[in-house]
């Protein structure tokens, strides 16, 4: 039940946020980097399912998070006064952790949101190619919890091979006398595989996900 029916549309929570701040479409075209016609369209009505990285750059500049733009949650539109946890690109981390590009931080949560983690240890990350649908697919995106690297139990990490980071299925199984880790793609078309252990860098669980309506 929509209870704040301006802040029910992505038009008007944008609208509102650009009078906040006081900026035209013009200049949140150029601070997110993004076309003015990209904004123009979404404003007009034009554009009703816009691109989720785009959308996440719109809601920086807008200084709230991406789900108070596009949800249907009515406590979001609390957020609009302030309020948010910046969440770093996975890829933006280096091996310890530690951020090193901030052009990465594009996405945001309330910090007033009652989360079972640490935002502190939560990277998001976009999901590329159909090796992991029908659980995840291209261009989802993920929370990682950098925090949780044991693949026990079983689960959906974020992992780093030769190739890069990939989205995974990790398991450990007993080969013999030693402990090897079995990673799965979902979709049955790739091939899953076995390897030690120290071959692959887990750099953490997904613990949530969100995906655009296409």
């Amino acid at each position: 039940m929509e209870k704040h029916g301006s802040c029910s549309s992505i038009v008007a929570r944008i609208r509102s946020q650009m009078d906040k701040i006081g900026i035209n479409a013009r200049e949140l075209a150029e601070k997110a980097s993004v076309g003015k016609s990209f904004v123009y369209d979404i404003l007009s009505g034009k554009s009703s399912n816009p691109t989720s990285k785009k959308l996440m750059a719109i809601a920086e500049v807008l200084q709230v998070p991406l789900a108070y733009l596009v949800g249907s949650d009515d406590g979001l539109c609390e957020v609009a006064s302030g309020g948010v946890v910046p969440i770093t690109h996975l890829e933006a981390c280096g091996d310890d952790g530690e951020k090193n590009v901030t052009k990465y931080d594009r996405f945001y949560i309330p910090s007033n949101a009652r989360l079972p983690f640490n935002t502190g240890f939560l990277r998001f990350y976009d999901v590329k190619g159909d090796s992991m649908s029908p659980t995840l697919f291209g261009q989802d995106m993920v929370l990682v919890d950098i925090s949780d690297k044991v693949a026990h139990p079983a689960g959906v990490f974020a992992i780093r091979d030769s190739i890069g980071i990939l989205i995974r299925r990790l398991e450990y199984i007993r080969d013999s006398s030693q402990i090897v880790l079995h990673v799965v793609c979902d979709n049955k078309k790739y091939s899953s595989y076995e390897c030690g252990v120290e071959d692959i860098e887990i750099l953490g669980r997904v613990i949530w996900y969100a995906r655009a309506l296409r």
